[in-house]
């Protein structure tokens, strides 16, 4: 689906593909996230990959060293982390399956991850999931 606009996401939406380390994350790799997102880090950011989570760590850990502000409001299968508020899971259609399957030119450990975002106001296509 395509067009609209994430509720309460006006300034953008920040999109993040990670792979952390199981150690701390770098501070140049914050540093780029809050360069490139600004201040819709703190409230329309996704951010899905590999969130190192050896040694103890945890999502939010990895996310507060990342992202920054408070901790993600939506987690899926340790992939995917949110703070968009009304994010959930859309359909079940090739969830989790893993993308080299469907795709031969896809490398690594890559998923195939399938979300709802709440929406403000419709986009210019009829079948963009907002309501009229």
């Amino acid at each position: 689906m395509f067009g609209g606009e994430v509720k309460g996401c006006t300034a953008g939406l920040c999109v993040v593909a990670l792979r952390a380390p199981a150690g701390d994350i770098a501070r140049a790799a914050a540093e780029q996230v809050a360069q490139t997102c600004g201040a819709a880090r703190y409230a329309c950011t996704v951010a899905v990959g590999d969130w190192g989570l050896g040694s103890g760590k945890t999502v939010a850990d990895s996310w507060k060293a990342l992202i920054g502000g408070a901790p993600p409001k939506y987690i899926n299968s340790n992939t995917l982390a949110s703070n968009i508020p009304g994010m959930t899971h859309a359909m079940t259609v090739g969830q989790g399956q893993p993308l080299q399957k469907k795709f031969g030119n896809v490398t690594g450990a890559a998923v195939l991850v399938d979300q709802l975002f709440p929406c403000e106001k419709p986009g210019d296509f009829g079948n963009d999931g907002c309501k009229q």
